[in-house]
């Protein structure tokens, strides 16, 4: 966690090009989702500290009340976790739009490439004239992450008041 995730470019790149797997190779959807499903496991630290911020005392209490483990999880810690769950999905799926080095390293046909190496594609031949429909794109492009926000944004909210001893 120190290092910045662009120094794991170099490692990415090799693995993907050494061909063990062909059908995860340079310049597959599967490879490129690959590589993203590692890098979108940052969120994993996290989820860690919220969960080891959530009182132990409700673990013991509905343990005591008859609660198995899993109604302890499902019951007790699941409505507490699910604004930390729903950010950790919404941080991860901006991640992922917005990505673009990655993008532009391992896709490079042209029916493969992201949203985001396909718009700056336009910019490439001449940059005056396109930057209107750059933009437009762009706009686009967020259009999806602020729907998402909108649903998940009850989630958030309500989430962080259910599920905990009340006072």
């Amino acid at each position: 966690m120190v290092f910045p995730a662009i120094l794991s470019m170099i490692a990415i790149y090799t693995m993907i090009s050494g061909q063990v797997v062909p059908f995860l190779g340079l310049n597959t959807l599967a490879g490129y989702s690959l590589a993203l499903v590692g890098g979108a496991l940052d969120q994993v630290w996290l989820i860690k500290g919220t969960f080891d911020m959530i009182p132990r005392e409700l673990d013991e209490v509905a343990t005591i009340d008859g609660c198995t483990h899993w109604q302890v999880f499902r019951i007790i810690l699941l409505p507490t976790l699910k604004p930390i769950i729903t950010t950790a999905f919404l941080l991860a799926f901006v991640g992922v739009i917005s990505e673009f080095l990655l993008g532009s390293i391992i896709l490079t046909d042209n029916s493969q490439k992201t949203l985001a190496v396909g718009l700056y594609g336009m910019l490439v031949c001449d940059r005056s004239n396109n930057l209107g429909i750059f933009a437009a794109g762009a706009v686009l492009a967020m259009a999806p992450v602020i729907a998402l926000f909108q649903y998940l944004q009850r989630y958030i909210v309500g989430g962080s008041i259910s599920g905990a001893v009340k006072c």
